[in-house]
């Protein structure tokens, strides 16, 4: 169970990364970055207390 919950995590945390990657390339141009992160941090510290 917590094998699987690790390999879950991390693949959301690769997931997470890719996506504030593609945000950081247009952070120029968008203003709702911060908004953003904090939905996606909120997802995956939301998905690690399953």
């Amino acid at each position: 169970m917590l094998f699987k919950r690790i390999i879950i995590s991390k693949a959301f945390f690769i997931l997470i990364r890719k996506v504030i990657h593609k945000q950081i390339r247009f952070f120029v141009n968008n203003r709702n970055l911060f908004i953003i992160n904090e939905f996606f941090v909120t997802i995956f510290f939301w998905c690690l207390k399953i």
